[in-house]
Order: structure tokens, then C-alpha cells, then sequence
């Protein structure tokens, strides 16, 4: 079927004046006036005039007993749902209210410096009576003022802290794509002083944005002091490429240290955040920003030293094994910079090698995040197959699959393994200027690959998760069917342990035990099932969590 486009308003966008929004939103504008549209054909509004009604109909029968078969309820709220999604489709801010209160499911890509917007960085830094440089480009240092020729955070005028806002932030869409990309990854190095020792404000204000836009997990990138340390004591050893066993030898030692140390960590992270939430008293563990489930992913920088990224990369999969906090591995920084394109290959084959060593740990890659503004040709040609031969779960990013050279190939093996894609459309339209029809996200869909939305960075790029579903409909014309199964992936493609609710990685085909997964209450079976998967669990209550609000939304139109 058809998937129209909804082209967006041009008094509105006129009107915007000149916020990031509303920039955005005249590019959209100028791409519908130039860029043909896809027809809406006869049968494509047939199907949503028609079948609403017939839904309407089956739910009010559904009162006298009429419609027993609950996939037949189910599907027809879904598609009464889905026409009042398409109804608003065109105007944002609809969508905006409409998307805000919908379930969804978890969050599998956001960084922890990049999760504060830079107003909570600043008042981070003023309540451990940090510092800000005086003169040229502002950096945070640490107290006292008077050693670094710095002012008091707290005795900033307006105009120092505008400018320590903007160093803090990339949320421009025009100009050349370069110092746009360059700016981004220069906010990590203004935050750094006050987000590495914030990691327990980072936790708690990240359950907090993940209650808000209804989201019951979230997979956060962030590694403990000693995954970093161990990076730095293999940086002091001559490393054998071809011999990554002999490195391995080398370090194993260290490990026990190195886990105690990352244990410990974590269990500082868990036990202040939930001070600072009050998740002891009862009725709050179990609701709001408590009630959202944390994992980490533990992560390796691809700058250092090959040494020192075994050494972080050894270190973060024994840790990922050895405490189930830990779900899985990522690897992040620029994958454009001069090192990290040089030693890909290598990077892939330490994957390769420690997932050999911890055959039960998963790990998403940061795998084509890259476009000819940013890298050379050879730098985009087979980034993202590399990853999934070296046995990346998830894929992160993956803008530039249309320009590798097997491309038609790896979205086969991702469609067939599967493997997600975690797509980030502020992230990749503000940093990588790809946007509109120039993002694969259709491409992906098209192929059978599954796909997750995320954030990436949203402090950073100032955007949330309801934002990126916003997108996604208004921007990607993805229809309310598509955001429901993008919904339900995130906990599926989640590396939550346990089972899935589901049969073959098919959201909404559920497995022989709860096959009734609209029933107030699960089968003893089935509730024996939930109790012995964590995924499972969620995902059940994900199902609900969807029932409700459909019916809300049936209830209160928008």
C-alpha cells in the first residue's frame, strides 16, 4: 500500500521566525515545492475512510458480545487509531500532542553527556561551584576561579552565558555540513569537566525524560572509570595485531580489580539516583522515573591506541558478562576521524575475537555515520557490513548504506538475522545535514529491516524521543502502523535477557504460551513465562500500555 505525503503548512512555516524548528520545517516546505510527492491513490483513501467505520462499528458491537475475536478488536482499534493519526498527519503540532502520550517501549541509543541540555550543565557546574573562562571560546574549570584567570559559573552575565549555551549545543540546520559535524563533538569536550562527575544527575534526570515522553527502557551509553583505566594501562603495552590473544593473556590479570572497581561504580550510580528520586518510598519504585528499567551499554573510544582499545574493549565485555546491569558494548566517537577509519578493519577484528571469548555478550555498533561531507569515498564503503560480519546485534546510525558496495547484500543479512538499525533523525539531519528523502530510513523499511527510533544525544541536540517520532511522521510520512511496530521493536531489538513475547522477531505475533496477549491478566502459564523473562515482562506490559492508550485516543480525539 501507498504511503501518502503530507506536505507541511506555509503559513506555519512562514510564521516560525528563525527557530530550529521552524527552519527545518520551511526545508521540509522548499523539498515538497521541488521534489514530487507520492500520489494518494483512490484505494489508499478508501482504506482509511472505510475500514475506521467498520472498526467504529465492530467496537461498539464488542459491547453486546458481537466481535468475540480479539484480533479482530484489536486490529480495528488499531486502524481507527491510525486514521486519526493520518487525519492530523500534517500538522506537527497535533502530531506532536498526539505522539506525546504514546507508549514507547524503550530508548536503545543515548549517550550519557549528551543526555542534559546545556541550562542543566550550567546549573550542574554552579552548584559544585565551578568556573567559566573569561575570554574566547567559554570552557567549564574546575574551582578556583583565580588559578584559571576564570569567573564564577554563578557571576556569568547574559551574554557569557549565551555563549556557553550555543558551546554547549548544536541545534543548526543550515550552512556547511563540516563545522556543523565538528561543532557537535567539540560540546563533549565544553561538558566534560562537569558531565564526568555527574553521572548520578545524568541517571536520575535520564529516568526522568524517559517517564516523560512514556518510555519503560532505555539502554545508556556509559562506561565506568575502570573500563578507562584499563584502556590506559594496555596503552603502556607493545600489541601484536595478529596476536590479540597474547594481549588478552597480558591483561586478564587486571580483570577481577577492574570488575570490582566497575561494580562498585555502577552500584553508586543505581543507589544516588534513587535517593534523589526518593524511589524507596512506596508506591514510587515501581511508577515515574522510577519505574523506568536502566541498562548500560558499556562503551569503547575508537581514537586511542589499538592497545588501548583492546584494553577498553576487553575490559567492557567481561564487564557486560559479568554484570547483568550490563547488557551489551558499543563504540562511539567520530567515525570520520583519521585513526578510527585507519583501524577500522582492526577495531572489527577485536570484536570479532573478544565475542569469540563472551559468546553470551551482544554489542550495537556506531557503523556509517558518515557522508562524503565528512569522509573520503573509501571511508564509506563497507563500514556497516564490517560491523555486521564482526557480529554487531544493532547497527547505529547506518546513513551511508546506500553508498556501500555491497549494500543491496548487507540489507539482506540485516533483514534476515535480523539486525536492527537505530535510526536518529535529529542527529543525523543537524550533524550529517541528511534529512527528507535523502535519509535511508525508507530504505531500510523497505528492505525487512527491523527499525528502532533514539535521540543519540538530546541534551545536545535539544530534541527528545517523542521529537524523533514526530519526525518520522511528519517529516518521513511514516503511518501510525509503522510507528506502532517501531515501537514495539525497541524492546524486541533490546538486549534485555529472557525470551521474547514474540514468535521469530515478529512483533504482534506472540508465542503459543501467552497468545492472548490482550487478557486483563496472563495465563498461570503464561505469568510462569513473563515471570522467567525480563523482556517478555516488558513487552507484556507494553501491550497494555498500547490498549490504553488507543482507547484514550478513540475516546478524546485530537
Amino acid at each position: 500500500m501507498q504511503v501518502p505525503s503530507y506536505p507541511a503548512d506555509h503559513a506555519a512555516c512562514r510564521a516560525g521566525g528563525r527557530t530550529r524548528r521552524a527552519e527545518r520545517c520551511r526545508s521540509r516546505h522548499e523539498e515538497t515545492e521541488t521534489v514530487p510527492q507520492h500520489p494518494v491513490t483512490y484505494h489508499h483513501n478508501l482504506y482509511y475512510r472505510v475500514l475506521p467505520f467498520l472498526a467504529a462499528i465492530c467496537v461498539l458491537l464488542a459491547a453486546w458480545g458481537a466481535c468475540a475475536d480479539p484480533v479482530v478488536s484489536m486490529q480495528g482499534r488499531e486502524a481507527a487509531v491510525a486514521s486519526r493519526l493520518h487525519d492530523i498527519a500534517g500538522d506537527r503540532a497535533r502530531v506532536r500532542l498526539f505522539l506525546q502520550s504514546m507508549p514507547k517501549g524503550g530508548e536503545l541509543h543515548i549517550h550519557s553527556w549528551g543526555t542534559a541540555f546545556a541550562e542543566t550543565d550550567i546549573d550542574w557546574a554552579q552548584a559544585r561551584n565551578y568556573c567559566v573562562t573569561r575570554h574566547g571560546a567559554p570552557q567549564f574549570v574546575p574551582p578556583p576561579c583565580g588559578r584559571h584567570h576564570a569567573l564564577p559559573v554563578a557571576r556569568m552575565d547574559d551574554v557569557r552565558r549565551a555563549a556557553l549555551v550555543a558551546a554547549l549545543s548544536e541545534d543548526a540546520v543550515n550552512g556547511p555540513v563540516l563545522p556543523r559535524h565538528d561543532h557537535f563533538f567539540a560540546t563533549f569536550d565544553v561538558a566534560a569537566p562537569v558531565a564526568s562527575h555527574s553521572l548520578i544527575d545524568e541517571l536520575a534526570l535520564l529516568r526522568t525524560i524517559q517517564a516523560r515522553q512514556n518510555s519503560s527502557y532505555v539502554e545508556f551509553m556509559s562506561s565506568p572509570a575502570s573500563v578507562d583505566a584499563m584502556g590506559e594501562r594496555a596503552s603502556t603495552m607493545h600489541m601484536d595485531p595478529a596476536r590479540l590473544d597474547i594481549m588478552h593473556d597480558r591483561l586478564a590479570p587486571s580483570l577481577p580489580t577492574m570488575l570490582d572497581a566497575a561494580r562498585q561504580e555502577i552500584d553508586a550510580w543505581m543507589a544516588g539516583a534513587d535517593q534523589r528520586q526518593a524511589c524507596a518510598t512506596p508506591l514510587r519504585e515501581t511508577t515515574g522515573p522510577c519505574g523506568v528499567t536502566v541498562r548500560f551499554l558499556a562503551t569503547v573510544t575508537r581514537t586511542g591506541t589499538p592497545a588501548r582499545v583492546f584494553g577498553e574493549m576487553l575490559a567492557a565485555f567481561a564487564l557486560a558478562h559479568a554484570d547483568p546491569r550490563v547488557v551489551g558494548v558499543n563504540i562511539l566517537a567520530p567515525e570520520d576521524n583519521v585513526t578510527a577509519v585507519r583501524d577500522y578493519a582492526l577495531h572489527m577484528a577485536m570484536f570479532r575475537y573478544l565475542s569469540a571469548r563472551y559468546p553470551d555478550v551482544r554489542f550495537s555498533l556506531h557503523a556509517g555515520e558518515l557522508t562524503r561531507a565528512v569522509a573520503p569515498p573509501a571511508a564509506l564503503a563497507s563500514h556497516i557490513a564490517q560491523a555486521i560480519e564482526a557480529g554487531a546485534s544493532r547497527i547505529g546510525h547506518g546513513v551511508d548504506i546506500a553508498m556501500e558496495d555491497q549494500a543491496r547484500a548487507t540489507l539482506t543479512r540485516m533483514a534476515h538475522r535480523p539486525v536492527a538499525i537505530e535510526i536518529n533523525l535529529t542527529s543525523n539531519d543537524v550533524i550529517l545535514g541528511v534529512h527528507g528523502r535523502a535519509h535511508p530510513l525508507h530504505l531500510y523499511l523497505a528492505a525487512g529491516v527491523p527499525v528502532v527510533l533514539s535521540t543519540d544525544d538530546p541534551g545536545v541536540l535539544r530534541t527528545d524521543l517523542t521529537e524523533e517520532y514526530v519526525s518520522a511522521v511528519v517529516d518521513q510520512h511514516l503511518d501510525y502502523h509503522q510507528i506502532r511496530q517501531i515501537v514495539r521493536n525497541a524492546l524486541e531489538f533490546s538486549f534485555l535477557p529472557g525470551e521474547s513475547l514474540w514468535r521469530d522477531h515478529r512483533p504482534g505475533m506472540p508465542v503459543a504460551t501467552c497468545a492472548r496477549t490482550d487478557a486483563p491478566q496472563p495465563s498461570p502459564t503464561c505469568a510462569e513465562f513473563l515471570h522467567r523473562s525480563e523482556k517478555a515482562a516488558l513487552q507484556w506490559r507494553l501491550e497494555h500500555d498500547i490498549a490504553r492508550f488507543e482507547t484514550q485516543v478513540l475516546a478524546h480525539p485530537f
